[in-house]
């Protein structure tokens, strides 16, 4: 109850005033009132802890993530972001509160090279069209002035009727790797380039080239190769090679399959300028210099390759030459004239016996010798010839000298 008591004083005789009201129900209700505030405060400050332990959160994982990310709200004001949107854009990149204001932050399309207007970046699609983007490469201009391209990607955020109440964009600075991308692009291009080169080249070489596996099978062979050996040497072993040419040494000795310089080449020897001689599947014999290098590829041994050049015509014609040599030196040796050849120096490079007879020099003498210094000609009117008139200086200059008449001593 609320008691409350008072004196009365009535036609000078004092009285005592006893008021009693119950308040049960108002005590109840103000209890239960106090009870609720209590306990209203108390779930506000359980609320409060939860969203500062979820921002908390928040700004934890927007700190551990390897990504940009801008969380905007309905409007298209960027209420959070992390430490790596400055580090894409720059720590110069302004605040925004709205879409409009994208248009500040520049962007191409990396496979068109279109700009990206406000309304066309992932964010603002989200927001707008409740659009979800991902993986959009796009090129940009950070705000210090320096070019590079982010992986770009966006999603709108709904509330429980579906209504739009902001967005997250998330961003991936990829500009070393189209760096990396684009250096592997002009290195693959530059490498089929390079190839296509070395197929012309290998293609056109007139010596036999083979190459070999690790197996010691043709992997390449060039189109003189098939020409030289009589048939398509690719993907043939050295054993089926062997058996259908004959390779042998100078001495005629047969070479055997273990000591082809191919094969010696595969053990890691390197075979330079071997002469032997080679009878291809049609019974066709070729006098060749053979070579043989092993293959390695970053000091990892990958195969041999041998180049077979055929010297048969360069022998045969130094055979011819030499035999011609030996005629013309008998012609010469049996003239009763004495006959001298000179090189384009005057130089004395062959005579004949008459020359001693006559002049009375011996060819010890003159070899490698200017003839013309051990001789001093007059003409029948007595002139004595100039060493530049000599008549082989004359003939070395390009004339004819023919029945020319001198005394000499």
């Amino acid at each position: 109850i609320d008691l409350s008591a008072g004196k009365l004083l009535a036609d000078e005789t004092e009285s005592i005033v006893i008021t009693a009201f119950d308040i049960t129900a108002r005590e109840l209700a103000e209890r239960e009132l106090r009870q609720a505030k209590l306990g209203l405060e108390s779930r506000v400050e359980e609320r409060t802890d939860a969203l500062q332990r979820a921002k908390q959160r928040l700004e934890a994982v927007l700190g551990a993530l390897p990504l940009a990310v801008w969380i905007a709200n309905a409007d298209g004001e960027i209420i959070e972001k992390n430490e790596l949107v400055d580090r894409i854009w720059g720590e110069n990149a302004p605040k925004v509160d709205r879409i409009q204001q994208y248009a500040a932050y520049q962007g191409w399309w990396a496979d068109s090279g279109k700009a990206l207007k406000a309304k066309d970046w992932a964010l603002a699609r989200a927001i707008q069209n409740k659009e979800t983007s991902i993986g959009e490469v796009i090129d940009i201009q950070r705000f210090d002035g320096q070019r590079g391209t982010i992986l770009n990607s966006a999603a709108p955020i709904l509330d429980e009727q579906g209504q739009i109440i902001g967005a997250v964009a998330v961003a991936q600075d990829i500009t070393r790797q189209r760096q990396l991308e684009r250096q592997a692009r002009e290195l693959a291009e530059q490498a089929q380039s390079q190839t296509e080169e070395l197929n012309v080249i290998f293609k056109s070489l007139a010596d036999t080239v083979i190459v070999y596996n690790q197996a010691g099978e043709v992997v390449q062979a060039n189109p003189a190769s098939a020409e030289f050996y009589g048939f398509d040497p690719i993907g043939k072993n050295i054993s089926e090679l062997h058996e259908a040419l004959s390779l042998r040494r100078p001495d005629g000795s047969p070479v055997m399959p273990e000591q082809w310089p191919s094969s010696r080449a595969l053990r890691g020897q390197t075979v330079t300028r071997e002469r032997m001689s080679l009878t291809n599947r049609g019974g066709r014999e070729f006098r060749t210099i053979i070579s043989a290098a092993p293959l390695f590829l970053e000091d990892r041994f990958f195969g041999a390759v041998t180049t077979i050049h055929d010297v048969s015509e360069q022998e045969r014609l130094l055979t011819e030459n030499t035999r011609r040599a030996e005629e013309l030196n008998a012609i010469i040796h049996s003239m009763a004239e004495a006959v001298l050849i000179f090189d384009a120096s005057g130089k004395v490079v062959m005579m004949n016996p008459v020359v001693t007879e006559v002049f009375g020099l011996e060819p010890q003498t003159l070899a490698g010798e200017e003839f013309d210094r051990r001789l001093t000609l007059t003409l029948p009117n007595g002139e004595v010839v100039s060493p530049q008139d000599m008549p082989v200086q004359r003939a070395l200059r390009g004339e004819r000298v023919i029945g020319e008449r001198y005394t000499f001593r």
